[in-house]
């Protein structure tokens, strides 16, 4: 498959806009059991040379959940240290500290009602300050209302017949302009997505092997989007595996060979062990992260170390 550079569209949908809390828990992570500690290494590879940019090292409880991230960046020499704090089971707060670099420091708080679900958080920095307020409609969440340093904006939860999350719209309010983002789901998974008026359409293509996001800019690869956003709205029994050969009908036909790669996460024994950033038309992985994972019942996946075979591995699965 041909790449392009259109790779910006990713940011757009990189921040999980259906998830509230972040990521605590094994599953969270891609992983099939719970989590004792696990080291992730960052890497630049480019023209044959390896460089080790920075190291995460995520430290989790008795109860399996994320208690601390320590961060060591290699390039500006900073170490930060995010921990999370938790009051009867339930995530209240946030904080991430950077001695060197004070700016980066942030706490986030969150607020729960009776049945335990997040009804708003707040985040507070030298930066910005952000906040969010969240209603629902029985179990399911249905809105988001959120300001940013003046800025408003909202996003609407959208369910099935079968009462599965299919679609999230954002709209964001400015003084001169609204703008609307779509997030399109399979069974509360999320599968692709557009920005306003079908710009910079993506897909989520995962099996067991990996797990990757690549955008669209054929008329063909829109209708296909457009086709799929329907029958999700309607409920209908669309596994996977379904979707998977939809997307591979796309790809197998190379319709104009207008297909970019954003993002590719490896996986290994159900768990994600490798990720990749690709940025460049026509290039390999420019951008990579090996994760060691040390899982509770004692056993481990993965290597922080760069390894070379799944750095082929990666572009032997890209290729094909």
């Amino acid at each position: 498959m041909k790449k392009l550079i259109y790779l910006f569209l990713f940011s757009i949908f990189n921040f999980g806009f259906a998830q509230i809390l972040p990521k605590v828990s094994y599953e969270d992570f891609g992983c099939s059991k719970p989590i004792a500690k696990m080291e992730i290494v960052y890497y630049s590879f480019k023209d044959k040379f390896v460089l080790d940019i920075r190291k995460e090292i995520y430290h989790f409880n008795k109860e399996g959940k994320l208690e601390k991230i320590e961060k060591e960046d290699y390039d500006n020499y900073s170490k930060s240290e995010i921990n999370y704090f938790y009051k009867n089971g339930l995530l209240t707060k946030e904080t991430l500290i950077n001695k060197k670099n004070p700016t980066e420091n942030y706490e986030m708080i969150f607020e729960y009602n009776k049945d335990n679900k997040v009804i708003a958080t707040a985040y507070k920095s030298q930066e910005y300050n952000e906040t969010y307020r969240y209603k629902y409609q029985g179990k399911n969440l249905v809105k988001a209302i959120g300001e940013s340093d003046g800025e408003k904006f909202e996003e609407n939860y959208l369910y099935d017949k079968n009462n599965n999350l299919y679609q999230l719209k954002r709209t964001d309010f400015s003084s001169k302009q609204k703008y609307n983002t779509t997030v399109l789901y399979l069974k509360g998974v999320e599968i692709g997505g557009y920005s306003q008026n079908y710009d910079y359409p993506y897909f989520v293509f995962k099996n067991e092997k990996a797990e990757i996001n690549f955008g669209i800019i054929s008329e063909k690869g829109i209708e296909k989007l457009k086709n799929l956003e329907n029958e999700l709205a309607s409920g209908n029994d669309l596994e996977r595996e379904d979707l998977n050969n939809q997307i591979y009908q796309l790809a197998d036909k190379k319709v104009d060979a207008e297909f970019s790669y954003g993002n590719f996460n490896l996986i290994k024994d159900g768990s994600i062990v490798a990720n990749a950033d690709l940025e460049k038309s026509g290039k390999d992985p420019e951008f990579l992260n090996f994760r060691k994972i040390y899982f509770a019942d004692g056993t481990e996946v993965g290597t922080s170390d760069f390894d070379i075979f799944v750095y082929n591995e990666i572009k032997h699965i890209l290729k094909n």
